[in-house]
């Protein structure tokens, strides 16, 4: 499995590995060794806008104030 998680790795999308039943310390030490030179993935940040959808989208925003009917 080490070897399988290179690609999301290389492309920074892990936070986490580890095992499940059958986990070895074989296992914890390869995913270890695999780890250690890799950062943790960093979440794009939030934006802080309302955004409703339905038929159609809308962002609703600090700057833009529109009428808005809800229902």
């Amino acid at each position: 499995m080490a070897s399988k998680v290179q690609d999301f790795l290389d492309k920074g999308l892990v936070n986490i590995l580890g095992g499940c039943c059958g986990t070895t310390p074989a296992h914890i030490a390869a995913m270890a060794t695999r780890l250690k030179d890799y950062k943790l993935h960093k979440p794009a940040p939030k934006p802080h806008e309302m955004r409703l959808a339905g038929i159609d989208s809308e962002v609703v925003s600090k700057e833009v104030k529109p009428f808005y009917k809800v229902g």
